[in-house]
């Protein structure tokens, strides 16, 4: 009987095809079928932990390259004598362990949980984690944070009596210590703004620019909001805290250095901005990861105004002493000229102005 699939010929009592295993039928009302498929078994999911999971593989692995050994021995000891075959067995029993230490490696990165630091999931409710320049947020539209380590850092500008160009309110300079806390990656978004106080203040209209004319009072009614809504403290930065983050580890003018030359990859200010603001992101980040530290819009802080840095906190908090109807304000902005992009730059505004060169990033802490 001729198979009609592979035209093998086969015996006339035939059931099946010898060839393709196809079922064999006669008569004019036969009707064809399609050869089964042979479906491979599937690996069973586990669940194990690394270290099981590496020792089962070792385990599985051990008696079929055991036995591969044992021949290669005897091969070798058939071949050339004592010390052929045992060069051969040395050089197996080095493949072999080099293969069940790849092995267990394998097994290793597939049961390994995701490492700390990475960026994280936006789902509603992710915590953030504990290593620094992790990156999260509570919320789908909620800001992007960035976790900023400890340190100490020198605040302000030196004395440079020299030149006399140093201004007196960045002075003197004096050693802070900053406690963990976590950062906006970008300035608050008009997007982001909207999801929250549900109005669109800004003269400059566009989901992902930088949320403008808004008060320091508006950005605390900000903050007040997203902390009831996520359950988490939401809060202006401190003025040392915003500080310690723009310099980045550097005591440079510029988070990037001290002359004005890479200015333009880093900021949108007066010489690049066509006088306006920009979506967030789209310059380089600091090496904290955090963008538009320099430039973009201005940005409050919680700190009263106070003329220079005599009697400031050492601690990194905010300095709620002093003149409070002006609130410090950081950054420079879209309308600034290069040197009140400078991460000492400082001034007060009062808390109720809204210009459209205005803006904040917000900070959280557990």
């Amino acid at each position: 009987m001729l198979c009609t699939s592979c035209s093998t010929e086969n015996a006339n009592d035939a059931k099946l095809c010898r060839t393709c295993s196809r079922v064999l039928q006669e008569g004019a009302d036969a009707k064809e079928r399609p050869p089964q498929m042979r479906v491979p078994a599937q690996p069973e999911m586990t669940t194990a932990s690394p270290e099981a999971a590496a020792a089962e593989v070792k385990a599985t692995a051990k008696p079929a390259l055991k036995w591969g050994v044992l021949l290669a021995l005897l091969i070798g000891l058939a071949s050339g004598g004592g010390y052929y075959g045992y060069i051969l067995y040395s050089n197996e029993q080095q493949a072999v362990q080099a293969a069940q230490t790849e092995a267990a490696k394998g097994a290793l990165a597939t049961a390994q949980p995701p490492a700390t630091g990475q960026v994280r999931g936006t789902a509603a409710g992710d915590q953030r984690g504990s290593a620094a320049g992790t990156v999260y947020r509570d919320c789908d539209d909620c800001p992007e944070m960035v976790v900023i380590a400890a340190g100490t850092f020198l605040m302000g500008s030196k004395a440079d009596p020299v030149a006399g160009s140093t201004p007196a309110d960045e002075q003197p300079q004096h050693a802070v210590s900053i406690k963990t806390f976590s950062l906006g990656r970008f300035e608050v978004t008009q997007a982001q703004w909207h999801a929250v106080m549900g109005t669109q203040p800004s003269r400059f209209e566009g989901r992902t620019l930088p949320v403008e004319q808004v008060s320091w009072e508006d950005a605390q009614a900000f903050v007040g909001k997203l902390s009831e809504k996520t359950g988490k403290k939401y809060r202006l930065p401190s003025e040392a805290e915003w500080e310690y983050a723009a310099r980045a580890g550097s005591q440079t003018n510029y988070s990037f250095g001290d002359t004005e030359n890479e200015l333009r990859r880093y900021a949108w200010f007066l010489g690049n901005a066509d006088h306006q603001t920009h979506p967030v992101g789209k310059k380089v980040a600091n090496a904290f990861g955090l963008h538009d530290m320099h430039g973009n819009v201005w940005e409050w802080t919680e700190d009263c105004w106070n003329s220079n840095y005599a009697g400031a906190p050492g601690d990194g908090s905010a300095w709620t002493a002093g003149n409070c109807s002006l609130r410090v304000v950081r950054g420079g902005s879209w309308g600034s000229s290069s040197r009140y992009l400078r991460s000492a730059f400082r001034y007060g505004g009062p808390t109720a102005r809204r210009y459209s060169n205005d803006g904040f990033r917000v900070a959280r802490t557990d």
